[in-house]
């Protein structure tokens, strides 16, 4: 077991979780352990998170989105393909997207 924690920041409030999961573990079934995920599935993409706890995506044009971090850094791949390999901070956060964040 891999001791984690958990963040999910909805642009005003964190929620914080302290959990143990088995290796290989996805980024995906992380946050939807611990929050309400409305996604749509992109075949070998894997998921998009569309919404999270009743907040969607771009909600009124805000321009903010559903964007995970790994140890305080933009994951570079899709949710659904990251796997938990050792422990960590694992965030989403809804936010504006940071073009600076994906190099």
């Amino acid at each position: 077991m891999l001791a984690i924690t958990l963040v999910i920041n909805n642009g005003t409030a964190n929620e914080t979780y302290s959990i143990e999961v088995q290796r290989g573990t996805s980024a995906y079934e992380l946050f939807g352990s611990h929050a309400d995920l409305k996604v749509k599935e992109y075949g070998g993409l894997g998921a998009y998170i569309l919404e999270v706890n009743g907040l969607p995506e771009n909600k009124d044009g805000n321009g903010k989105f559903w964007q995970y971090y790994v140890d305080g850094e933009y994951a570079k791949v899709g949710v659904s393909h990251y796997k938990i390999e050792k422990p960590a901070t694992v965030e989403l956060r809804y936010e504006k997207p940071n073009p600076e964040a994906y190099k």
